[in-house]
């Protein structure tokens, strides 16, 4: 204390150094965290810059303009499916009145009947397109156009099924919409299309089902699709074998009764028409049988088959100019062909009956006839 009390000066001067380096020391800890807390923010933030480069979209040039025709060639494939599917959209201009849709069914009636009239198919009583309801009464104002688009696709349906040639049509039902109790239909959030309900049942044949059902999910003029399909046999019983039918054999040519069940055997070598005649079968006359054979009396000969040639050097008929001589080197003559309408031995028994039966087949289809809806605007930002 007296040292201090002696030399204040160098006291106060020492006094103060210790407290500046107090500060300095605390300055310099807390500036190094800091330091630290910035080298690792500027750290983390180069990595994510480094990461984010190597994405395909980081924003230079060359990306930007990739994803610029990708936007493009996005938008002009929007377009085109939107005009693919202007053929299954109603036409906002096309106005239809209650006395006019009246008319189109009656008209579209007639002509699906002449139809089915036409391959011999049945219609069901009372037959009016599936819009029965409209038979004494009009269709609501708000409703005809979509009315008239249903209509416009069953008719087309129904024409398509007379030219499979089904047996009958038994029903056909029609899902009623809201517009025809004059509520308005609000789609959904997400809905594309609006689906119009349908019900069918019909008999027919196996080829005349498959040949609808293709028709059905043709895609050309209206879009449809089945939901759910139920066929069922006429019978429960499987065939049996006396159920199984046969066509009946064409009968053998006049000029040959045996048809092509007796062939002309191969000529032995040296003869020159042929073959001898078959055991059992007389020679024509002037001619001699063949070596250890007798001809059966009462036979007549067979046109098909060549006699052999006889054993007396000058046949009959050789002093005829007009005959041709006999060349026993000559090479054998090629076969005549078959009359016309003759066919080869050829089984066209239909088998197949015995196991698939010719019963017809009775079908129940539902199907959703699609409509659909415009494209909506994108929003504006």
């Amino acid at each position: 204390m007296n040292w201090i009390k002696q030399n204040p000066f160098l006291s106060a001067l020492i006094g103060i150094t210790i407290v500046l380096c107090g500060i300095l020391v605390f300055v310099a800890i807390k500036g190094g965290s800091k330091y630290e807390k910035a080298k690792k923010d500027y750290n983390s933030a180069y990595a994510d810059v480094r990461n984010f480069e190597k994405l395909k979209l980081y924003p230079n040039k060359d990306n930007s303009q990739a994803k610029n025709k990708a936007l493009e060639e996005y938008d002009k494939a929007i377009k085109d499916l939107s005009d693919l599917y202007k053929n299954y959209q109603l036409d906002p201009s096309k106005k239809i009145t209650t006395q006019q849709f009246t008319g189109n069914v009656k008209l579209a009636s007639e002509e699906v009947a002449k139809a089915f009239n036409a391959t011999g198919g049945k219609l069901p009583e009372n037959f009016f397109m599936g819009f029965e309801s409209y038979k004494g009464q009009l269709a609501k104002t708000g409703s005809t156009s979509l009315l008239d688009y249903q209509l416009n696709a069953i008719k087309h349906i129904l024409l398509g099924m007379a030219e499979a040639k089904p047996s009958e049509l038994v029903r056909i039902y029609r899902e009623k919409i809201s517009e025809e109790n004059d509520i308005a239909h609000i789609p959904g959030k997400n809905d594309v299309a609006r689906k119009f309900g349908y019900e069918i049942v019909f008999k027919g044949s196996e080829p005349a089902v498959r040949d609808f059902i293709t028709k059905l999910g043709n895609k050309h003029n209206y879009y449809c699709v089945i939901r759910s399909i139920r066929i069922n046999n006429q019978r429960e019983a499987p065939p049996r074998i006396s159920d199984a039918k046969f066509e009946t054999p064409k009968p053998p040519d006049a000029a040959t009764p045996f048809g092509a069940f007796f062939e002309d055997p191969a000529p032995a070598p040296g003869t020159p028409s042929g073959t001898a005649p078959a055991p059992g079968v007389a020679p024509a006359p002037g001619t001699a049988p063949a070596s250890g054979v007798a001809p059966a009396p009462g036979t007549a000969p067979t046109p098909d088959i060549a006699p052999a040639p006889v054993v007396d050097p000058q046949p009959e008929g050789a002093d005829d100019a007009s005959a041709p001589p006999v060349n026993p080197g000559a090479p054998t003559p090629a076969p005549a062909p078959l009359p016309a309408g003759a066919q080869a031995n050829t089984d066209t028994s239909r088998i197949l009956y015995q196991v698939l039966g010719d019963e017809e087949l009775e079908v129940f289809i539902r199907f959703d006839l699609l409509l659909f809806l415009p494209k909506p605007e994108p929003a504006k930002p």
